[in-house]
């Protein structure tokens, strides 16, 4: 069956540089959906580099693939509560990382990332990956505990963008990857 899952802005890069096979067929058996605050991120990260035609090309082909959840007013209650939750604890999360995992507990997904500070966030279930695994870990509780589930990439199949699993708006033409000079 397949689960709803929230891209985080690492996440959706991995995917247009296709780093990680292991996250490509993880994401194959989901679905795949972005905070608009993902969105932002990336569209200012392309702004930064008007001359990337073809990588543009690329994450315009990702967007159109995944579904792009709206900020609401339950993101800014649950922005609000985790805000104060980890200020008193006394570990703040980034700015962008705190308005993406209140997104991610606002709408019930699990949150596919590879950075650690998520893991501080009560109540946020996590999709950690690399470049050779996915592993799914539960949210945790009051107390902190966490279950882990591993999940090993399968480095034979190929992997490519249009195949990354996210059920399509529209459809993907493939897009070459820009070679390095």
């Amino acid at each position: 069956m397949s689960v709803r899952v929230m891209l985080d802005t690492n996440a959706v890069a991995a995917l247009v540089k296709a780093r990680s096979a292991a996250l490509e067929d993880y994401l194959r058996r989901q679905t795949a959906c972005i905070s608009t605050v993902t969105e932002a991120e990336i569209l200012y990260g392309l702004a930064r580099r008007p001359a990337g035609v073809a990588l543009r090309r690329v994450v315009e082909g990702l967007l159109a693939m995944v579904e792009i959840l709206p900020w609401d007013s339950a993101c800014a209650a649950a922005y609000a509560t985790l805000r104060t939750q980890l200020e008193t604890m006394g570990k703040p999360l980034a700015p962008m990382d705190l308005l993406i995992a209140a997104h991610a507990l606002s709408v019930g997904c699990p949150l596919v990332t590879a950075d650690r500070a998520f893991t501080q966030v009560h109540g946020l279930s996590l999709v950690e990956w690399s470049a050779e695994s996915v592993t799914v870990i539960a949210a945790s509780t009051a107390h902190g505990a966490r279950t882990r589930t591993r999940r090993a990439g399968k480095k034979d199949e190929p992997h490519h963008l249009h195949e990354a699993g996210a059920r399509p708006r529209e459809p993907l033409r493939a897009v070459k990857k820009p070679r390095s000079k």
